[in-house]
């Protein structure tokens, strides 16, 4: 379930409307769809839209002490798309802030990773077993979009990212 960040959902017409149809994507892999590959498939390829690989929301909300290379993008990658997994739907409100800050283009909420440690925890696929939470995190993930004021730790970790990417 993607869902636009602020600064597209504040646009006449947000991202997905603005992609050829049909749409071609470079899907999250975990693993392979690292920040280099994402930027050589950018280059080669160019596909209309990107996802990242998926990244948990306790570990986004840690700060920059723990640098999330899933996180760092280059703008040849636009429209590009950060795709988290997670079942605390007020941990998902608060990487919704870091998400915006870091400038994605979208936020893509996992629900289909089978990984056994993923869906046994009641992430990923495990989410279809508690549509309500499912919900939940939906609603908790779009009120940390729309809020316009970042948490102190969003722009700490931003400005990590930044300088990380530097020497990536």
């Amino acid at each position: 379930m993607s869902i636009e960040t602020q600064s597209s959902v504040l646009s006449p017409q947000h991202f997905w409307a603005r992609l050829p149809h049909p749409i071609i994507g470079l899907a999250p892999m975990d693993g392979v769809t690292d920040a280099p590959f994402r930027f050589m498939v950018a280059a080669q390829g160019r596909p209309d839209v990107i996802f990242t690989e998926f990244t948990s929301v306790m570990d986004i909300c840690r700060g920059p002490a723990h640098m999330l290379s899933s996180l760092i993008y280059s703008e040849a990658e636009r429209p590009v798309v950060a795709q988290l997994y997670g079942k605390d739907p007020a941990v998902f409100y608060q990487a919704a802030h870091i998400v915006c800050e870091l400038g994605f283009d979208g936020l893509d909420i996992n629900m289909g990773c089978p990984s056994r440690n993923v869906a046994s925890s009641g992430s990923g696929a495990g989410l279809i077993r508690t549509p309500d939470l499912a919900h939940e995190i939906m609603r908790a993930a779009r009120q940390g979009i729309a809020v316009k004021t970042h948490a102190r730790q969003a722009k700490e970790l931003a400005a990590a990212l930044k300088a990380f990417a530097r020497y990536v």
